[in-house]
């Protein structure tokens, strides 16, 4: 494994292992266990309604408790609305080091209201709600993805696009669609130049080329480590390859 730093936004990460954030999982007292015995660079909080934090919802602001834990620290969001999502990045401002977009939770409850994978099917939305955010926030922001809805709206690239275009300082990929989830049929793909070697079990490390671009992509496949390089075009091309093709090495 190639332990380095990692720099996201202006925030600077004691190394590029990164603790993912999973629902009903990565609360206050998985967060801290994760840091006092793997050290993790980054730690992210579970997703959080931005509706919850814009209604001021009690259950919704335990999220944010923090406890003095060692930074830095991410803090999830997610929504659809892009008004709103921007309110809430203010709020969670002043708990945050880095505010991660969540726009892959493929949960039932979450896609029927447009949120999470959902907001994959409208890519005018997704640049509008990374904007907002961004705008109105200082600290770096993060937004996670899948690769896409289903097969035949595999648009992990073009989204990433978009949402470097909108001011996300690192997009974080997962490489299966929302249908192929039910399926449990893994993909390994490939998201721009960037990302030369990763791999995603939770805790997930990457390293990427700073110089290719000027903003980082993150790409996470489960339990396998991978290398690639290459351009947008090949991405495109290693976007829709059967994971049984791809190089592979286990770790």
């Amino acid at each position: 494994m190639y332990i380095e730093k990692l720099k996201i936004g202006n925030v600077e990460l004691e190394n590029n292992i990164l603790l993912a954030p999973m629902a009903g999982v990565t609360d206050l007292s998985y967060r801290k266990i994760c840091k006092k015995y793997g050290n993790p660079g980054l730690v992210c909080t579970e997703m959080i309604s931005s509706k919850g934090l814009f209604y001021n919802d009690k259950k919704t602001e335990q999220f944010l408790v923090l406890n003095e834990e060692k930074r830095p620290i991410a803090i999830q969001i997610f929504g659809s609305d892009p008004s709103i999502m921007g309110q809430a990045a203010k709020i969670v401002e002043q708990y945050a080091d880095i505010i991660d977009i969540n726009m892959g939770c493929p949960a039932p409850k979450v896609v029927k209201n447009g949120d999470g994978s959902k907001l994959l099917l409208n890519l005018e939305l997704v640049g509008n709600i990374v904007k907002e955010v961004a705008q109105n926030t200082t600290k770096p922001v993060t937004v996670k993805i899948r690769k896409g809805w289903d097969d035949e709206h595999i648009v992990a690239v073009e989204a990433a696009k978009v949402i470097e275009k909108a001011g996300a300082s690192a997009i974080t990929v997962h490489g299966r669609t929302f249908t192929k989830l039910r399926l449990m049929e893994r993909s390994r793909t490939f998201f721009g130049c960037p990302v030369e070697r990763w791999t995603f079990t939770g805790l997930s490390w990457v390293t990427p080329h700073l110089s290719s671009i000027s903003r980082n992509i993150l790409a996470g496949s489960p339990c396998s480590t991978s290398r690639i390089t290459g351009s947008w075009a090949k991405a495109e091309w290693l976007a829709s390859t059967p994971y049984s093709t791809m190089p592979v090495w286990r770790g």
